[in-house]
Parts: C-alpha cells; structure tokens; sequence
C-alpha cells in the first residue's frame, strides 16, 4: 500500500512540480522525495494514520451517534460542506491529503519569495498578494491570522475548490482573474461563489 501510494504520488507531482521551481525532472525527483519523507514523518508523528475514523462514511456515522463529531460535521457543514465533500477529502489516504496540502504550501511560498525579491513588496503586502490568489484551510474558529469572509476553510472543500479553479482557468481565465479582484481574499471569494450556488 505504501509502494502504490508513493508511486501514484511522484507519476502526479513530479512533473508539477518540475514545471512550478522551474527545475529538471530529475531534480523534482529529489525534491519530491524530500517532501514524501517529510508527509510520512508528519503523519506518523501526527498519528492521522490510526485514526479513529477511516474514511467518510465513517466520520458521517460517528456524527450521528458522537457529540464530538456532530458537533464538527454541524461546523464545517454551516461553511458549505456536503456528503459529498466529506466523502472526497476523507476517502483518501492520509499521505495524499498531506501531499496536496504540502503542494499548496509551496506554491505560496513561491509567490511570497517571488514578491518579496523581484518586485519588492513588504512581507505584509505580500502575505495579503498571496492569500488574494491562494485558499488557506484550517478550522474556520481559528481567526489568529484572518477574520470573517477571509478565515480558513475547512479542509473537506479541498477538492470541490480545485475542480472550480481549473474549470474557471480552462473556460475563462480573464473573467475569472478579474472577478478575484473583487475580493480580499480567495478564501472570501470562495464562500461567495458557494453563497451563489455556483461553487
């Protein structure tokens, strides 16, 4: 299982991530290895690999008959999450979720580094460029860096918001990049699009 996992994972994010540093792909190789490394640490350490759920239809289950879950599913439900989301995000292996959210990491990063250096932005002004074009996931509770429209999102909406971003980017990428300018945040113009229905 961990074979096929690593493997599915390096055929997806290998050739991403030799075009996202602009490297070859024997150096997103390594680059890759480095970071699976990295997520197995992270989830063993975490101990996601032995939770007390193994996928969505069990954390949908436990909500019915444990406080502590329905109380969650209730949450993140009042921020637009379905069955369906629950199933997609918590269906997979801990290691893929990890990975994606590792993905996720990077790119801001670039983007933070290449605001900061090559156009000579101020951290502050670049951590506001960034969460413009960039989801942040999290508990929505958690308003330490961001309040209202612009705080977290949970996790569960992970693959709903990237089917949404390419359909945008492969039908069209001009209203799209104009419509962002709109909000503070993508995070808030996510909630406004579910809001709308069309997310």
């Amino acid at each position: 299982m961990y074979l096929d996992i690593k493997e599915k994972l390096m055929n997806d994010y290998v050739p991403l991530l030799s075009k996202l540093m602009n490297i070859s792909e024997e150096e997103s190789q390594v680059q890759f290895e480095d970071m699976f490394n990295d997520v197995v640490e992270e989830s063993v350490n975490g101990s996601t690999h032995e939770l007390e759920f193994t996928d969505g239809g069990q954390l949908i289950l436990l909500g019915v008959f444990n406080p502590k879950y329905k109380v969650y599913l209730n949450k993140i439900k009042e921020e637009g999450v379905t069955e369906k989301d629950i199933h997609s995000w918590w269906d997979m292996e801990d290691y893929e979720r990890r990975m994606m959210l590792k993905i996720d990491d990077l790119m801001k990063a670039t983007l933070f580094i290449k605001a900061t250096t090559d156009d000579g932005m101020s951290p502050e002004e670049a951590s506001k460029l960034v969460r413009k074009f960039h989801v942040y996931f999290g508990s929505p509770e958690d308003t330490k860096f961001a309040s209202g429209e612009d705080r977290n999102l949970p996790f569960e909406l992970k693959n709903r918001i990237n089917n949404y971003i390419n359909r945008r980017i492969n039908t069209d990428p001009e209203v799209y990049a104009t419509e962002l300018q709109n909000f503070t945040s993508f995070n808030a113009f996510v909630r406004s699009k579910i809001k709308e229905g069309v997310l």
